[in-house]
């Protein structure tokens, strides 16, 4: 068993949160033998545990120097704790090893005695695994707390191989399943800029919100308290949902993705100076969910994005045109076209790769040890 703990500090200036990680696993795995080693098991479980917190202010000016001060970067939150474990199963069939009639074969050589050989090396393999990576917390655009994303995959195949390994084949299929696994690159712009829409000081309805509110006589002389709860009946979201998900909160979605495919390789060393080998994979990945939560929102908030009016009757799109510009700029095409890939391979990655690469290594007189080899 290894019971190792990571600590991992990192701090962040320039508007930046510090934050700190700590990550503690632990693990075995237990590899028995049977039927004369003709059947080989493994059974492997690995417990990961993440802690996290993160300063609630970041680095700030000093009012009293004009210098900058990194005091409040030493003032950190509770720790928020993730915890969970992934356990494999694998397993390995030679239901031909060591068989009295194919080694009386094999000892008369010849094309009989490679067969054998090739039989005597036949094995079947399994393997299915569970896994957890633990995440950072995070939020979608309601305020909920997203999972830890984990996967399950399982492996199949076969292998021949002679007992002198000059000639070695390998055939797997694979099928996995990544479940809530959170958004990345472009796919992660609609869920930004929808959390910008509500949230931006500059642009966001939160503060065309404030606005108006603040110009009404009636709030004249009154309490934040007060007015924050206007603000929220005036967007029409719960009280106190903004601090929920406004920056440096992390927010984003997740998606469940199959990659499935095929495997092959083969390997042939005529000699010990000279090696073939090639391989071909197959990998179709497809996503089964895609920012689901965020197509809700979005569906739900658009209405009111596009008619919510101040008292004069001017709309917030029509004081602050870069936020409709972002949602049919940036939102809109981004969420078609994501939505249209759903249940469909993704054309951006190639179903099939393959290599070959030779390769001859010197073993004797000046160039001993120089390998020269090439691939395609």
């Amino acid at each position: 068993f290894a019971d190792q703990s990571v600590n991992v500090v990192s701090d962040g200036y320039g508007g930046a949160q510090a934050a700190r990680q700590q990550l503690r696993t632990y693990g075995g795995a237990l590899q028995s033998f049977f039927l004369q080693d003709r059947l080989v098991t493994t059974v492997g479980y690995r417990n990961d545990m993440q802690k996290n917190r993160q300063t609630a202010q970041s680095f700030v000016i000093d009012p009293t120097t004009g210098y900058g001060t990194s005091s409040n970067l030493d003032t950190y939150g509770d720790w928020t704790e993730r915890e969970g474990s992934t356990t494999t199963y694998q397993g390995v069939v030679r239901p031909f090893k060591d068989l009295k009639a194919l080694t009386t074969r094999s000892n008369a050589g010849g094309v009989g005695g490679y067969l054998a050989d090739l039989i005597d090396g036949f094995q079947l393999q399994y393997s299915y695994a569970d896994s957890f990576r633990p995440t950072s917390p995070a939020v979608n655009l309601y305020g909920e707390a997203l999972g830890n994303p984990h996967g399950v995959g399982r492996d199949w195949g076969f292998s021949l191989h002679t007992p002198d390994n000059k000639f070695v084949v390998r055939v797997n299929w694979y099928k996995t399943y990544q479940y809530a696994s959170p958004l990345v690159g472009q796919f992660s712009l609609p869920v930004i800029i929808a959390r910008d829409l509500e949230t931006n000081p500059a642009f966001g309805l939160e503060t065309f919100a404030r606005n108006v509110i603040t110009a009404r006589p009636q709030y004249a002389g009154a309490s934040e308290a007060q007015i924050q709860s206007a603000i929220y009946d005036f967007v029409q979201l719960p009280q106190g949902f903004y601090d929920k998900i406004r920056a440096p909160q992390n927010v984003t979605d997740v998606n469940d993705q199959l990659s499935k495919g095929t495997e092959i390789e083969l390997n042939y060393n005529p000699s010990r100076n000279l090696t073939f080998r090639f391989t071909a994979t197959q990998t179709k990945a497809i996503d089964l969910t895609l920012v689901e939560s965020t197509a809700k929102f979005i569906a739900e908030r658009a209405p009111l994005w596009s008619t919510i009016a101040n008292d004069a009757g001017q709309t917030w799109w029509s004081v602050t045109p870069l936020a409709k510009n972002l949602y049919q700029s940036q939102i809109v095409p981004n969420l078609l076209r994501m939505t249209a890939n759903l249940g469909k391979p993704r054309s951006q990655d190639k179903e099939w790769t393959w290599s070959a690469l030779t390769t001859y290594r010197f073993t004797s007189g000046k160039l001993d040890g120089l390998a020269i080899g090439s691939t395609i």
